[in-house]
């Protein structure tokens, strides 16, 4: 749910660590998916990992938020639906820009490591201040 949050300007903490969420974005963020939730077939709250693959591969539904397995069930089931299948931003709220959370592989380096250099050199991305963050927030864009 914290693509919708965002989607609608909402956000966890503040840049102090300061618990924000009480506020008028998540109010909208939860009449939004209040809203959206009205639209999907019954039982959606309480699928399992393989419930949207089955649904969606019967043609039950036609969105979701999924990683390849989707499609490699398509290929080797439904190759109709494989065909016609492709990926789209969830959508986009007040904010402008798309908000998803997706699976992340964090790349992990023990203080311990004899390596620590070699792990800072083959990963600079994750040492830049700008791209680390601390919490749960989408980092905004400065």
């Amino acid at each position: 749910m914290h693509w919708c949050l965002w989607a609608q300007g909402g956000q966890t903490v503040d840049a102090n660590d300061k618990v924000i969420l009480n506020s008028p974005e998540t109010v909208k963020a939860l009449e939004y998916a209040k809203t959206l939730y009205s639209h999907m077939i019954p039982g959606t709250a309480s699928w399992n990992d393989a419930s949207n693959n089955k649904a969606f591969l019967a043609k039950e539904i036609h969105w979701t938020n999924n990683g390849i397995s989707i499609y490699v069930a398509a290929q080797n089931s439904a190759k109709d639906v494989a065909e016609d299948m492709n990926h789209a931003y969830f959508p986009v709220g007040p904010v402008g820009k798309a908000t998803e959370l997706h699976l992340m592989y964090p790349i992990l380096a023990m203080t311990y490591t004899n390596t620590r250099k070699l792990v800072r050199r083959s990963s600079p991305i994750c040492w830049r201040p700008k791209t680390s963050t601390r919490g749960f927030n989408r980092p905004r864009d400065t």
